[in-house]
């Protein structure tokens, strides 16, 4: 199955074309998410339209309280972003998190309409790869990376809430000085995208702080 390219070229492209800062925020929020690895999956373009999730987390519904605590991990598990992921996994099904079928279809219908209009601009560049994509076997691999990042926000945003996370304005420079590095690309660069104290990186790195926090406090079997 074929994708539209990462998230990542989005500070590479804004070097080359100014207009792209009208988009700057969206697009931003989606680079860092992408970066930071908060929630896991394939990540496009067309998934910019897709960053406001934590105003929608009331809208998420679970049975009983998320527990989070107590959890393990397998022995030998050096990755921390394969710990968090197996440990949300544990949280989420325990916790039978789900989100209304209302908002998994309209979710549903901006990445394709997002991804439709990517695949066209590529066509124009002799790019026919829309021809080799099966629609429903695409809608399908999107609605799983929906539910889970609706599922993912919700368990990080409870242990945020729980623990009383914050993310101070050192966390936030040391972000983005890695996000620079990594984009090959300047930090007044990555200033202008999130903000002169970084403000739209904030909710990344504090989601990427829980992920952290949960293998911290976790135990090894």
């Amino acid at each position: 199955m074929v994708y539209p390219c990462g998230a990542g070229s989005i500070l590479n492209s804004a070097r080359e074309a100014e207009p792209a800062r009208k988009c700057a925020s969206s697009a931003a929020a989606a680079l860092m998410t992408a970066e930071a690895g908060v929630l896991k999956g394939k990540r496009g373009e067309n998934r910019i339209k897709r960053q406001n999730m934590a105003e929608r987390t009331e809208n998420m519904m679970y049975s009983g309280k998320i527990r989070y605590k107590g959890r393990r991990i397998p022995e030998g598990c050096s990755d921390r972003e394969r710990a968090a992921e197996m440990l949300l996994d544990q949280i989420i099904t325990e916790a039978e998190i789900s989100c209304p079928e209302e908002k998994v279809e309209q979710e549903l219908r901006t990445e394709w309409e997002g991804f439709c209009q990517t695949m066209r601009y590529r066509a124009m560049g002799g790019d026919h790869q829309m021809e080799e994509i099966d629609p429903d076997e695409w809608r399908e691999s999107i609605r799983k990376e929906i539910i889970r990042d609706y599922q993912t926000e919700s368990v990080l945003k409870f242990v945020i809430e729980e623990e009383n996370l914050s993310v101070s304005c050192e966390e936030l420079e040391a972000a983005a000085r890695e996000l620079a590095e990594k984009e090959h690309t300047t930090l007044e660069m990555v200033r202008r995208f999130m903000g002169e104290d970084y403000s739209l990186m904030k909710k990344e790195v504090l989601y990427k702080k829980a992920k952290n926090f949960l293998v911290d406090i976790s135990a090894t079997e």
